[in-house]
């Protein structure tokens, strides 16, 4: 279990499971990840974290060029993951199944 204060789309700080959480303030959002981490998995797990960002497409109509940006939405995740599972195709598989 994963216990983080979330702020602005971010992880803001993820705290220690012996550190004390009295320093939460009632605005703080707090969100608790339980993990799912198979006990006869013997082999290494990675932490990661996923951001959801928006791409938008701005264009300035005074010098007529475009471009792309992204903006951060929604709370963002965090996966426990084999690390023999850190493939592309795998992590993409990982992130659309924690999604769904």
């Amino acid at each position: 279990m994963v216990v983080a204060d979330v702020f602005n789309h971010r992880f803001y700080k993820i705290y220690n499971a012996d550190e004390s959480l009295s320093c939460i303030l009632d605005r703080d959002d707090i969100f608790v990840y339980e993990l799912s981490v198979l006990e006869e998995q013997q082999e290494e797990q990675v932490l990661l974290a996923l951001y959801l960002r928006e791409r938008s497409h701005y264009r300035d109509y005074g010098s007529g060029s475009s471009s792309y940006g992204t903006t951060l939405f929604g709370h963002p995740l965090l996966l426990s993951v084999p690390r023999s599972s850190c493939s592309q195709e795998a992590l993409y598989n990982l992130f659309l199944q924690r999604l769904a």
